[in-house]
């Protein structure tokens, strides 16, 4: 809500997409409702889990079918038919997250990769079930001591269980988390020290981050200062608390010097309308971006507060065009087209239902006399395993040159590497995995194993000259 996140940050939000007149729902006698599944800086959009309700009276059940609204390989689940159940998300590499039972305030549970790597996520039991412990089958620990301090752990030096404190000797980083004085429900990181330098995190009075302070530095490495979203006198529930989570940052200065002004409107705010639904929060806005208040940068951005257009302080214009979205998702756009420089030349991409690009053209810049360049890549058709049908089995670059590929189903890593021909022969490179365990500390003393195997490279072999086998 605050704009400023760590990569510890899970979240699932739900809420049912807005109507429109112009942007109709898919079913007319049911609203449909969006799901944003995040994890740190990553976050995908889902539509479905409703099972009843009208437009006038929205249900709000997640069990159901979700459909994905870009073009990305990403499935979600809600395991279960009642509200204790559990989401899901698998991503195009084959990388499985599964979050803690429950549909609102749902966090990482655990994470596996496709090469089995595993961390596990264990929270407390009390107040707003802070992060306490992250482990992993590589054998080390990430351990919170809440509010105080960080430490990693080597798991084959020093057994700790998911609700240990920090031990002596692992290398450890004291931090302060206190809860802000204007939301006081949320924290706000104010220092971290490592190796004994400390860095300050400064914030405004509505609890923005406002300054980030380098160990030893008194400037700023960057300020922040804020403007105000306006009061709406018609809506008494959109009260300071609520309308201060989205100011926006309106200038920004280095510790060398350099100002940079924003000049974005207020559509991020909140409409001002009454009875109009906040349905395009973005559309229109356009920033400007100042630097040391002559050279300027414009950037318009669509309905999803992504860039269309950036014109830098000589006028020169970049362009960028996105994947078609779905009529009533168009705040979900983020998928690259196409972006044209501003001497004509520019990029164009094509992708599959998975968002695998197949087809990239590098277009020449006009007059030049230069041959546009086209890289090709196949993806299987199909997709029963995304641990391999999003890898490519062959690319094309731009001189008609082919490599193919092929990959191992249990964690799909690359097993073959071909080449092109030289000389008749095509170079191939071969890969060999097995699984391994890490080997831990155990509480009565001696070792363990973990739980878990991790595949990793254990032959490699390369043949240029001659015909391989």
């Amino acid at each position: 809500g605050m704009g400023w996140t760590d990569n510890f940050a899970t979240h699932v939000s739900n809420e049912p997409v807005p109507t429109h007149p112009d942007f109709p729902q898919p079913d007319p006698n049911q609203q449909a409702w969006m799901y944003h599944l995040s994890i740190g800086m990553k976050s995908y959009a889902f539509i479905g889990g409703t099972t009843g309700g009208s437009v006038q009276f929205p249900s709000h059940v997640p069990w159901g079918s979700y459909q994905s609204v870009s073009k990305n390989g990403v499935k979600a689940v809600f395991n279960g038919t009642t509200m204790s159940g559990y989401y899901t998300l698998t991503e195009s590499d084959g990388t499985v997250t599964n979050f803690t039972p429950g549909v609102s305030n749902a966090r990482v549970s655990n994470i596996t990769y496709p090469d089995g790597t595993r961390l596990d996520f264990t929270y407390s039991t009390f107040g707003s079930g802070r992060l306490e412990s992250v482990f992993s089958n590589r054998g080390w620990a990430i351990l919170f001591d809440a509010p105080t301090t960080a430490c990693v752990v080597n798991l084959a030096r020093t057994y700790v269980s998911a609700t240990s404190n920090c031990p002596p000797g692992p290398r450890s980083a004291p931090y302060n988390y206190p809860n802000g004085p204007y939301y006081t429900y949320a924290k706000n990181l104010t220092s971290v020290t490592k190796g004994g330098a400390t860095a300050t995190y400064g914030y405004s009075p509505h609890d923005h981050l406002s300054c980030v302070r380098d160990p030893g530095e008194t400037q700023c490495k960057i300020s922040n200062t804020y403007g105000e979203c306006p009061p709406i006198p018609w809506d008494p529930s959109y009260n300071d608390r609520v309308r201060h989570l989205k100011d926006p940052v309106i200038s920004q200065q280095t510790a060398s010097g350099e100002i940079y002004t924003y000049s974005p409107t207020t559509a991020q705010c909140r409409n001002t309308t009454p009875n109009e639904p906040d349905y395009f929060p973005w559309q229109g806005n356009s920033v400007t971006m100042t630097v040391n208040g002559t050279q300027t940068t414009a950037v318009s951005v669509n309905t999803g507060g992504m860039p269309t257009l950036i014109t830098d302080p000589l006028g020169r214009s970049t362009g960028i065009v996105y994947e078609p979205p779905s009529s009533y998702l168009e705040t979900e756009t983020v998928d690259v087209n196409a972006a044209y420089e501003p001497e004509g030349s520019g990029m164009s991409y094509w992708r599959d239902d998975r968002g695998n690009i197949y087809q990239t053209v590098k277009k020449a810049k006009p007059g030049s006399g230069i041959a546009d360049i086209t890289t090709t890549a196949v993806y299987p058709p199909s997709c029963s395993d995304p641990k391999t049908c999003n890898k490519p089995s062959s690319v094309t670059d731009g001189k008609g040159n082919l490599t193919s590929y092929t990959y191992a189903p249990a964690h799909g890593g690359v097993l073959t590497e071909t080449g092109p021909a030289v000389g008749g022969v095509q170079p191939v490179k071969r890969l060999a995995y097995a699984q391994h365990y890490a080997w831990l500390a155990a509480s009565g003393g001696g070792y363990a194993q973990a739980a878990g195997p991790v595949w990793l490279v254990s032959e490699e072999r390369t043949c240029r000259t001659s015909a391989t086998v």
